[in-house]
């Protein structure tokens, strides 16, 4: 978990402090690979022309294979990261790359609502 790019050292490399981590572990049971593709490729729906979401739905269904039913529907296993996390990164050092309270010269009371002046 700690080598997955969701995972804590992932999070700390891009600025954020992990506040809670979940894993789980089940399957996703859409009724069909056309069901499946139409939530999994939302996202992209724009910008797949036609030809290509045919040439995904192939691989789909062949990387798909042992996970389908003779009625064509799916129960593929999925594993879902739940990252909860704040950044470390002040607005004024995003650009810099340097992190809110990682540098010298900062302290707690620097932080939002920590008491200090702010600077």
């Amino acid at each position: 978990m700690y080598g997955h790019p969701a995972g804590p050292l992932g999070c700390a490399g891009a600025g954020l402090r992990i506040e809670q981590f979940t894993s789980r572990q089940g399957a996703t049971r859409p009724g069909s690979i056309e069901t499946l593709l139409a939530i999994e490729l939302l996202p992209l729906a724009d910008t797949v022309t036609p030809e290509l979401h045919d040439r995904i739905t192939v691989d789909c269904r062949d990387a798909l294979r042992p996970f389908t039913a003779p009625d064509g529907s799916v129960a593929a296993p999925v594993e879902v990261h739940l990252v909860v996390a704040r950044t470390t990164v002040r607005p004024e050092h995003a650009a810099s790359g340097q992190h809110a309270y990682s540098h010298p010269g900062s302290s707690d009371r620097d932080a939002p609502g920590g008491g200090g002046s702010g600077a």
